[in-house]
């Protein structure tokens, strides 16, 4: 790039690229360099009124589950720690950077930070629970991963241009990845984020939980209904790396199960309106087995059988066309006696497939509901002539 080109990418980039408000640049820079002592820490927060009673409020919330409640940012910050605080402080800056957003309706705005704000919740939940990552970095790197989506294409293809680069297909990433530099957050966060739409990814061996706890909590996200663009394809494979790295899928239901409340509680904070989706309530009378030999699709088709209200328990087969699911249907929740039931309906995701013109590649949230409908309508049918 010749150094003309280089001082007009520069220029161009402090143009499109958002700062911090100024309000809260200086907390923001003390946050984020040096050792604190607790006291040192809420006293920085609490120069901002406003902020630290966002901070009182958030602590006292379900999300974080304190037994009592508190009322100053120092006993937060003893509570839940310095990291936990620092994070909350991040967060809850970053929702007050104003963008140019003029190609965005004010509710494709709030659908998109409310799905930053999910996935966050998600990812950090997941963290605690898996031991995978550091709770509070994946709390921000889910709350900054779709962040790109706020600023103008347009403006974000000349920067690309002017900085010699090719126009990628995900130009959102890109976009997120360089408002991570801007910003001066961790490199960890920015790497991530880069590769968080990909499997296989160059992402460094120390950011590998990070990376597939992203993933995954993305996904959780978008079956949730907590989506800003609900055609965009589920990350089916996400699944699978996470159970490969040892996690469960108990885990997986149980972020899900709180999922609603969680949300509900950090929203006002961070400014959003997010009507509650559909709880993920087992329902104690049908067990639904599914054997389905592709184990990413059968992690999410169980979480969207849970999020219909019945008890799902999967059964992985030695099928060679792993597009072909059994529904075992059972009316106690025993999985033994399930199998041993003759009480089975079969539906095809071939049908789907071909009705849809869809593959395991693009499979969308909505398909997945549709899907998760057509199960428990087949189920009903059997239960019916019972």
């Amino acid at each position: 790039m010749s150094g003309i080109c280089l001082v007009d990418a520069r220029k161009f980039e402090s143009q499109v690229l958002p700062k911090l408000p100024t309000s809260s640049m200086n907390i923001w820079q003390k946050i984020s360099h040096g050792t604190l002592e607790y006291h040192e820490l809420a006293q920085i927060v609490e120069t901002d009124p406003i902020l630290a009673g966002e901070v009182i409020r958030i602590t006292n919330s379900s999300f974080y589950g304190l037994q009592r409640k508190i009322g100053s940012v120092l006993r937060a910050v003893i509570l839940l720690g310095n990291k936990t605080i620092r994070s909350l402080v991040r967060g809850l800056i970053l929702r007050k950077v104003k963008f140019n957003s003029a190609h965005l309706s004010t509710q494709e705005q709030q659908d998109i930070w409310s799905h930053n704000l999910t996935t966050a919740i998600l990812a950090r939940s997941l963290a605690v629970q898996s031991n995978l990552c550091d709770p509070e970095e994946a709390f921000l790197t889910g709350l900054l991963h779709d962040i790109g989506k706020l600023i103008n294409p347009t403006e974000a293809e000349i920067l690309i241009n002017l900085q010699g680069k090719v126009i990628p297909l995900d130009l959102h990433v890109e976009m997120a990845t360089l408002l991570c530099a801007h910003w001066n957050m961790p490199e960890n966060i920015g790497q991530v984020i880069l590769w968080h739409h990909q499997s296989l990814s160059p992402v460094d061996t120390n950011v590998k939980g990070l990376h597939t706890i992203l993933r995954v909590a993305n996904t959780l996200a978008k079956i949730a209904g907590y989506a800003s663009d609900l055609n965009c394809p589920v990350d089916i494979s996400s699944m699978e790396d996470y159970l490969k790295l040892g996690g469960k899928m108990e885990q997986l239901r149980q972020v899900l199960l709180h999922l609603p409340e969680a949300v509900k509680s950090l929203a006002a904070p961070f400014g959003l309106q997010v009507h509650e989706k559909h709880s993920f309530e087992v329902n104690q009378k049908y067990v639904i087995g599914l054997e389905i030999s592709n184990k990413g699709l059968a992690t999410l088709v169980d979480l969207m059988i849970s999020k219909l209200g019945y008890t799902p328990a999967n059964y992985y087969g030695s099928r060679n066309d792993n597009l072909k699911i059994n529904i075992i249907i059972h009316d106690r929740p025993t999985p033994e006696q399930a199998l041993n039931k003759n009480q089975i309906a079969e539906i095809s995701l071939i049908e789907l497939v071909q009705k849809k013109i869809i593959s395991l590649d693009n499979l969308t949230s909505d398909h997945l509901n549709l899907f998760a409908d057509m199960i428990v309508q087949s189920m009903m049918k059997v239960v019916t002539h019972v």
